[in-house]
């Protein structure tokens, strides 16, 4: 089981792939692989009514599979779609769309591989005691199922699982990581652009989302603000947000002699000039910190501290953030992930000494 923050429902894995690869929603999804599109646009398309298209959208919308695309009046995925179509898409390398199907309908098939690959077993020793274990008869079919696809095989009443059975279970295995922690991390997922759906999704399990509302709107710069530690030996930041409160905790830090580095995107540029605190983006009296800003708009934030501990904040549009929700992981792989990320923007940043881009006067 799984929880969705967004809608607060709890959702069996196995049915939510099954919802999506025995129905048209996956169609629905694949539609939009490659750009935005309207539900007409889906219909002209042959892949499903208009009606069914529109239905579907708003589903996936409400779950932070997708959202809406207003100069276009149409949809385009999110990140948690495009992670959920990609890793539907790889387990489909492995079996095909009726197999993965029939392999989620129930919970008897999965049943059955997983106990094949703790090990040899005859049907009886495979029906379960207890009000809700499937009878002989149901294991009997699905290990004839099993066998036919070439999962399993059986000498003398003893079925095993053949490595093809092995391949498929893992393939699914991994399928069931990916969208689990798509479901649990929709809030964050429903923000971040699709363009970062190279994120390790599965090394997000232990992960900590702190999202923003109309109730609590500071919650997520209290939450970063808590994690300003003059102790660290270095820390690192992009920010795309204009909060002047949360700078001057920052600078403080730097007061402090703390090393690092600091990006901040167009906006924030424009912003602190326009305030007259353009001395934030002044380095020049800290010894051990540079800071760079960009010429694009983004709707991101990272924050790194001492490579030991990630913050991602995504946002639902540029410059003030309304809502916000920003994960924290002290997984090392994550951790890498938001390096690499935050390296990709400290290279095509401006520092002080080169041409800063233009201030655009309001």
């Amino acid at each position: 089981m799984a929880t969705n923050p967004l809608t607060d429902e709890q959702v069996v894995i196995r049915e939510t792939i099954n919802n999506l690869v025995d129905s048209a929603r996956l169609d629905v999804l694949r539609a939009l692989a490659e750009q935005a599109q309207t539900p007409s646009a889906i219909n002209a398309q042959g892949v499903v009514t208009r009606q069914t298209a529109s239905d579907h959208l708003a589903r996936f919308t409400e779950r932070g599979l997708t959202k809406p695309v207003a100069e276009q009046c149409g949809y385009e995925l999110t990140a948690g779609g495009k992670i959920t179509l990609e890793a539907i898409e790889t387990c489909l390398d492995v079996l095909d769309t009726d197999q993965l199907a029939c392999l989620t309908r129930s919970t008897h098939a999965l049943n059955v591989l997983n106990s094949l690959a703790a090990g040899s077993a005859r049907p009886h020793e495979l029906a379960r005691a207890g009000a809700d274990a499937p009878s002989r008869s149901t294991v009997q079919r699905m290990l004839n199922m099993c066998e036919a696809q070439g999962w399993s095989s059986t000498t003398g009443g003893t079925h095993r699982l053949t490595p093809a059975g092995q391949t498929v279970l893992d393939a699914y295995n991994d399928l069931a990581l990916s969208i689990e922690q798509v479901v649990e991390k929709a809030p964050w997922l429903q923000r971040l652009d699709q363009c970062r759906s190279d994120l390790p999704v599965q090394a997000l399990a232990d992960a900590k989302v702190v999202t923003s509302c109309p109730d609590s709107p500071g919650i997520v710069f209290g939450a970063a603000l808590d994690l300003c530690d003059p102790q660290l030996d270095q820390f690192r930041a992009l920010t795309s947000i204009y909060n002047p409160p949360l700078f001057r905790a920052y600078n403080r830090l730097l007061k402090w002699g703390l090393p690092g580095e600091a990006i901040v995107d167009n906006f924030v540029y424009e912003k602190l000039h326009a305030q007259g605190l353009e001395h934030f983006l002044d380095d020049s009296e800290f010894a051990d910190f540079d800071i760079g800003w960009l010429e694009e708009q983004l709707t991101l934030g990272i924050g790194l501290y001492d490579d030991r501990k990630v913050t991602i904040g995504a946002y639902n549009e540029t410059g003030d953030a309304t809502h916000i929700a920003m994960l924290v992981s002290t997984n090392q792989t994550v951790v890498d992930w938001g390096i690499d990320l935050y390296n990709t923007y400290w290279e095509r940043a401006h520092r002080k000494a080169e041409q800063a881009p233009k201030v655009v006067s309001g």
